[in-house]
C-alpha cells in the first residue's frame, strides 16, 4: 500500500468528526471542560457555577484523546467530599 493511502485511511476520527464542524464547535467534539464552560453556566439548582482548577483537571486528564481519536480510558472513577458538584458535573458530562 502506497504511503499516501496509508495515510488518508489513518485518519483520526476526530479529524473526520471535525471535518463539517467549525469554530467553537469543533472544539466541543473533543474537549468537555471547553462545553461545560460555554453552554452550562447554571447548576441544577438554576445558580452561575464554574468547574473548579482539580475539576478541570481531572476531566482534562479523564478526557484526553490520542492521534487516532480515542479516549485513553474506558473506565473513569471519581470521588469527592459530599456537596462537591458530582451529580452537576455527571449531568455535564452527560449532556457533553
Amino acid at each position: 500500500m502506497k504511503p499516501s493511502v496509508r495515510a488518508a485511511k489513518a485518519e483520526s476520527s476526530e479529524a473526520k468528526a471535525r471535518r463539517g464542524v467549525s469554530g467553537r464547535l469543533a472544539r466541543y467534539l473533543t474537549d468537555p471542560v471547553a462545553f461545560i464552560d460555554d453552554c452550562l453556566p447554571l447548576n441544577e439548582r438554576g445558580q452561575p457555577w464554574r468547574l473548579q482548577p482539580h475539576q478541570r483537571a481531572v476531566l482534562e486528564q479523564a478526557f484526553a484523546f490520542d492521534k487516532v481519536g480515542r479516549l485513553a480510558y474506558d473506565t473513569i472513577v471519581y470521588s469527592a467530599p459530599k456537596k462537591s458538584d458530582k451529580t452537576t458535573i455527571n449531568a455535564a458530562l452527560t449532556l457533553w
